[in-house]
């Protein structure tokens, strides 16, 4: 009796860790500009974590080359650098009130379903979008950091830059965080879901 209590308990909190951690299998450029990635967590937090922003956003079309990664992935400067080529690619800080960073978070969301260059991979954002809803209208729910969006709060907001800038690059960062943490954060989390 005890023992089939112990296995319903491992079953439930299997099934409760793959729901909350479950791993990315297959990215492809399709579902990196439709839904979050396992790929799009590790670039995006490196972004955000080495720059102490609150958000950062990560447009679909800044990668040269998807590859598909995962937690137990073999990752290390050659893949860093098939991802963004060998030019740095630099990122820097924008301070974004609540409104507008909704208001950009809503003009990444109004092509799905379709794949989309405007679509951003994000760190420090959990939304939930409702496709069956007008494009402008389509995030229902939205938090940053744990909390709720407060569209009068400025924001500090990590964005890929044209220019070279005091931040760093996406090459440096990624290659920083795979070195102190390894891949742990090349998992999907729910930061973006969908309304079925």
């Amino acid at each position: 009796m005890f023992r089939s209590f112990q296995v319903c308990l491992a079953v439930a909190w299997l099934a409760l860790s793959t729901n909350a951690f479950a791993v990315e299998t297959k990215t492809t450029t399709n579902n990196f500009c439709q839904n979050e990635t396992a790929l799009g967590n590790l670039i995006t937090d490196a972004m955000r974590l080495s720059s102490g922003a609150d958000v950062a956003l990560l447009a679909c079309d800044v990668p040269k080359k998807i590859i598909d990664v995962n937690a137990q992935s073999k990752f290390g400067a050659t893949e860093v650098e098939m991802l963004f080529g060998s030019d740095p690619v630099h990122f820097h800080i924008v301070q974004l009130s609540g409104g507008k960073l909704l208001a950009e978070l809503e003009h990444e969301l109004s092509l799905l379903p379709a794949a989309s260059d405007t679509f951003h991979q994000v760190s420090g954002i959990r939304m939930v979008v409702d496709l069956a809803k007008q494009p402008g209208n389509r995030v229902v729910k939205i938090t940053i950091g744990g909390n709720a969006l407060d569209l009068g709060k400025t924001y500090a907001v990590a964005i890929p830059s044209s220019a070279e800038s005091q931040v760093g690059t996406l090459q440096n960062v990624v290659n920083a965080e795979i070195a102190n943490s390894g891949m742990m954060r090349a998992r999907t989390y729910g930061r973006i879901k969908f309304v079925e």
